[in-house]
């Protein structure tokens, strides 16, 4: 679930959160920190599909509501509740590892099911879903580009913009990881029980990288302050935006503990990060400042790829 790029803004945003406190580079505290923040995307991928399924039973009502009508559309008069009715939501509901799952993290409680029912019946209105209930001849991926343009459809409404930012104040942050994430697992659907759990992150991103990263970005911290200095030159080290030092020093770490990524990758995914959450000149600023810093230490053998780097001056 979680790629590089995203590690390495959760932990640029719990070392600046830190920087901020009276006690600041407690290792074992803000490793609990960036477990609870990875936690916290966990969770907002489970309350995603919970909503999703909550939003496909109201297809059961909506039924209802059609064959009411006086002067009922072809639509109305086709109506089933396909979007609920199909293979792959029977497998969401028959997942007994799943259902657990959103019950543990309390999905069916925290959800309004008025914002679920206002997103559904807007979802209604569309064109495609119309398209979708009046079609006769359904190839095999049918079930799968409906659910597709319903989940579509769900992360974009307003409904579920509100349901979602009441619980989650990092929506914005993760929404297009967690959007990528839904739109694999529906096009994997039918799933065996416990599918969703594959898309969760493993040790490989945790432990060898981002719990790693955090740990050699503590423990270095001196260090990469005195190479910044040298490296700033007549710029106080005072006058940089407390983000892009917290970006350098990440930045370094990884340069010199990190042998097996490339230094080009490192270096543009920091500058890309400095793009999206720093300011309008931090862009150039940190490029500058890593290149400047990277031709120094390729030269002194500081950084060694697919070595051992020694950070140790």
């Amino acid at each position: 679930m979680l790629s590089r790029r995203n590690v390495r803004i959760k932990l640029m945003q719990v070392l600046y959160e830190d920087s901020c406190s009276e006690d600041p580079g407690k290792a074992d505290r803000l490793k609990q920190i960036l477990e609870n923040r990875i936690e916290n995307t966990k969770d907002l991928f489970i309350f995603n599909i919970g909503f999703l399924y909550e939003l496909t039973k109201n297809s059961i009502k909506d039924e209802g509501r059609r064959k009411s009508k006086h002067i009922p559309s072809e639509v109305d008069k086709a109506f089933k509740p396909i979007l609920f009715d199909n293979p792959l939501v029977d497998a969401l509901r028959e997942d007994d590892v799943l259902q657990k799952e959103l019950k543990r993290r309390n999905v069916e409680e925290s959800l309004d099911k008025d914002k679920v029912k206002s997103c559904y019946l807007d979802l209604a209105k569309t064109e495609e879903y119309g398209q979708f209930i009046l079609e006769n001849d359904r190839p095999d991926d049918f079930f799968t580009k409906m659910l597709l343009h319903a989940y579509k459809f769900m992360s974009k409404n307003e409904f579920f913009e509100e349901a979602v930012n009441d619980q989650f104040n990092f929506w914005n942050l993760d929404k297009s990881l967690i959007m990528g994430v839904m739109k694999k697992y529906i096009k994997a659907m039918p799933t065996e029980p416990g599918h969703f759990l594959t898309y969760y992150p493993d040790s490989d991103i945790l432990d060898d990288f981002a719990y790693l990263l955090l740990a050699n970005t503590i423990k270095y911290n001196e260090v990469n302050e005195k190479r910044l200095e040298k490296a700033l030159q007549n710029w106080d080290m005072d006058r940089v935006a407390k983000l892009d030092l917290i970006l350098l020093k990440m930045a370094l770490t990884e340069l010199v503990t990190f042998t097996t990524i490339p230094s080009k990758v490192t270096i543009n995914e920091y500058v890309e990060i400095s793009k999206a959450f720093s300011t309008d000149k931090s862009k150039e600023f940190i490029n500058g400042i890593l290149d400047r810093l990277m031709k120094k230490f390729i030269k002194e053998g500081i950084v060694v790829k697919e070595g051992r780097g020694l950070i140790d001056e």
